[in-house]
């Protein structure tokens, strides 16, 4: 016969589990407005707390670089888009990771995290800079925090960060949003303001459609980024018309040099894992 405790644990899972699934059955982005996603203050809260805990996790699973000239320059390229685009580069927080993983994403609370696998590949960095555009466009437009909602349920997410959640939820959670976590609708509009983002800082996005269309060929397709950022021919076409109808001359980002002596830096961080 089963000992009480060990009857006891399996109601208490069972409940859980139940509970969970009927929260995740509440159609919570339509129950709270996309409005209150982005100027709520209880969703703000929450969205810190989430935030906190997912670098966390990832601060547990892998070193981040502290090389200060890495971080200097893609600052520097961050700064770039934010400052004409009106967007809070302070606020702005950015966690580079050794990884091979050729990935990219933003978190809850305004984080963005880049592995230094995706630098490696980017050969330009306009290219780079197209790829954090399009990732601070999801920050602006709040598309974490309402893709969690939608898929996990408003009262999931408060569990987890009450700590009455299972400790495998939460990596369940960080594993989702560091793949596939938007919408087709949310990557298109990412994608356009992106772009927009990168033509109002005068930054030239072509290379940015080119670096998708490498990633979208042969063994480039296994790619994070690309798994997660779905690759398409619609989707090079009207990141290539925006690009050939932008009316304004584009400059220089970083020197060709300040380039080459920054993937130098990055291929010796690589070379340490």
């Amino acid at each position: 016969m089963m000992s009480k405790i060990a009857i006891r644990g399996i109601l208490i899972l069972v409940s859980f589990l139940g509970t969970w699934f009927l929260l995740k059955q509440v159609n919570w982005v339509g129950l709270v407005n996309i409005n209150d996603i982005k100027e709520n203050r209880n969703i703000q809260k929450l969205e810190k707390e989430l935030g906190k805990m997912m670098i966390s996790e990832f601060k547990s699973e892998a070193e981040s670089v502290e090389n200060p000239y890495v971080i200097q320059t893609i600052d520097s390229l961050v700064t770039r888009i934010c400052k004409p685009n009106q967007i809070d580069s302070e606020s702005i927080r950015v966690y580079i990771f050794k990884s091979p993983i050729v990935n990219a994403f933003a978190l809850p609370d305004r984080q963005l995290v880049i592995y230094t696998g995706l630098i490696e590949k980017t050969e330009t960095p306009e290219a780079l800079s197209g790829v954090i555009a399009h990732e601070l466009a999801h920050i602006e437009r709040k598309h974490v925090m309402e893709s969690l909602i939608k898929e996990l349920g408003l009262g999931v997410l408060l569990s987890l960060i009450s700590g009455q959640s299972d400790l495998s939820i939460a990596t369940e959670i960080v594993q989702m949003v560091s793949s596939s976590a938007f919408s087709r609708e949310m990557e298109k509009e990412a994608d356009l303001l992106g772009v927009d983002y990168l033509i109002e800082s005068q930054v030239n996005p072509k290379p940015f459609a080119e670096l998708m269309k490498t990633f979208g060929k042969g063994e480039f397709s296994a790619l994070k980024w690309i798994q997660s950022h779905p690759m398409s021919k619609e989707r090079e076409e009207y990141i290539m018309e925006k690009a050939r109808n932008a009316k304004v001359s584009f400059t220089e980002i970083i020197s060709p040099s300040t380039w080459e002596s920054f993937k130098k830096e990055i291929s010796s961080e690589d070379d340490e894992f």
